[in-house]
């Protein structure tokens, strides 16, 4: 892959639309008070970024949608409640692509379709500094909820469990906020170790609680993974040794009633092993 289809596609990811967490940031919800959103994530892709400057053909293209419910509550004023639940429907074309970057050229596997639910996460987040800027702890614990199609290669769910522990840092102006997110990915399988993070840079825009945010989300490996992906490594669904760095726009628009609607575009500066492809996804969600 060349860096003009690098670019191209990151234009491409940045044209098109979609909703991301606005959630799981460093401030608590109030005792009493919760956040609920549902989403819906479409992705279709053919090929795979594999670092900086290439790209892995795939054979039969790849649809991955998500039905995602995610929900915070304050248990107390320093600690809250995260649950997040994922409903997969991935499948492969019929139809064959004409592919030129294959390393499995000799085998072509079978299309079809797998649904049902992915790796559900529970959390708690405490309170540690509240004054001037906001300093949290968040624990996640993720359960080993997996299906595999060794026909197509088509999976739901990472084949273990994980602990995330990870630090959220917040400050809030006038019409402004800054939140960064730091943490580990460890996991009970034999998948790699990884530190993820995010930043987010948000601005208010008008007179309701509307903001443009700028955000980057970054994971990356620090053990080399040693799963056996199997035919997988043909379809990009829930690679090991997978990693990113995305940055990219988001909106939080106030919908009145406590309704938000969320959509965001964000592109790939680098990607191993995830599918090259923009990802449309819508969030509606509401303050209770």
């Amino acid at each position: 892959m060349n860096k003009v289809f690098l670019w191209s596609n990151f234009i491409l990811l940045v044209l098109l639309m979609h909703s991301l967490k606005i959630y799981a940031g460093a401030w608590n919800m109030d005792k009493g008070r919760s956040y609920t959103q549902f989403g819906f994530t479409y992705l279709n892709y053919s090929h795979l970024l594999n670092g900086l400057d290439q790209s892995l053909d795939l054979k039969r293209s790849i649809t991955d949608n998500t039905i995602q419910f995610y929900s915070e509550y304050g248990l107390t004023k320093k600690v809250n409640l995260i649950l997040n639940i994922p409903f997969k429907m991935v499948s492969s074309a019929e139809s064959l692509n004409s592919v030129k970057n294959d390393p499995y050229s000799s085998d072509t596997l079978s299309a079809n379709e797998l649904m049902g639910f992915s790796n559900i996460s529970l959390g708690i987040r405490f309170g540690l500094i509240d004054r001037s800027y906001v300093l949290t702890a968040q624990l996640d614990i993720i359960n080993k909820m997996h299906q595999y199609d060794d026909e197509s290669g088509l999976q739901i769910g990472y084949d273990a469990g994980f602990i995330n522990p990870s630090l959220h840092y917040g400050k809030g102006w006038n019409r402004a906020f800054l939140q960064i997110q730091g943490g580990l990915m460890l996991n009970t399988g034999k998948y790699s170790q990884n530190v993820f993070g995010n930043i987010e840079l948000g601005k208010k825009i008008g007179k309701k609680e509307n903001y443009l945010v700028f955000r980057t989300d970054i994971k990356l490996p620090f053990t080399n993974g040693t799963f056996d992906e199997r035919n997988a490594v043909q379809t990009g669904l829930f690679r090991d040794n997978s990693s990113f760095i995305s940055p990219g726009l988001k909106w939080i628009g106030d919908l009145g009633k406590q309704y938000f609607l969320n959509i965001a575009a964000y592109g790939a500066i680098y990607s191993k092993f995830e599918g090259a492809q923009a990802t449309l996804n819508f969030g509606l969600a509401r303050k209770w």
